[in-house]
């Protein structure tokens, strides 16, 4: 028993973006479980919608620059901190493009930032995407934030401390305003 310890969460999600977050409930927990997503034995998936159609799986690989003074981040074709993200489309309508995000490396604004950069801004998100199109969608659907939901997590790790939890996948259910 460590009675010193208080539970920690072992992954972040950006400021309005909603779902499963995994804690761990004691530090050896917490460890195995940064220690498997450090290993990418953790996979993550978020359901996002953009602007634009896209109509086959994409893996969209850049390069990540984050700007502390403003917080907001850059994608670039070369240099810094190298990102992966897995994209799936799940519908396409009207100009828009409703997508499973599987998130290979997890850097701050990843999804935001990378999904602008290749053209498909997240609706609603204030930051990276188009105010044009927020405003539409704020006043028709009464959307404030952006839309990009944390919806399912799979654990893959055979061996340690959470090897019980392979094989398990965990999900949440879109919020009603999604």
């Amino acid at each position: 028993k460590e009675p010193s310890f208080t539970p920690a969460v072992c992954n972040r999600l950006d400021r309005n973006t909603g779902g499963i977050v995994i804690a761990g409930k004691n530090l050896q927990a917490v460890q195995a479980v940064n220690k498997a997503i450090a290993q990418k034995h953790i996979q993550k998936f978020y359901i996002t919608m953009v602007r634009g159609e896209m109509t086959e799986n994409r893996e969209f690989y850049g390069y990540h620059v984050k700007d502390e003074k403003t917080n907001t981040v850059k994608v670039l074709k070369k240099g810094a901190s190298a990102i992966y993200t897995n994209v799936r489309p799940l519908n396409v309508k009207n100009g828009f493009s409703l997508l499973e995000v599987e998130l290979i490396t997890g850097k701050s604004h990843q999804i935001r930032a990378h999904l602008k950069a290749m053209g498909y801004s997240v609706v609603g998100d204030r930051k990276y995407g188009d105010e044009r199109v927020n405003k539409r969608v704020r006043e028709k659907y009464g959307l404030n934030n952006q839309f990009l939901y944390a919806c399912r997590v799979v654990f893959n790790e055979k061996d340690g401390y959470i090897s019980y939890l392979n094989g398990k996948e965990f999900s949440a259910k879109l919020p009603d305003n999604l």
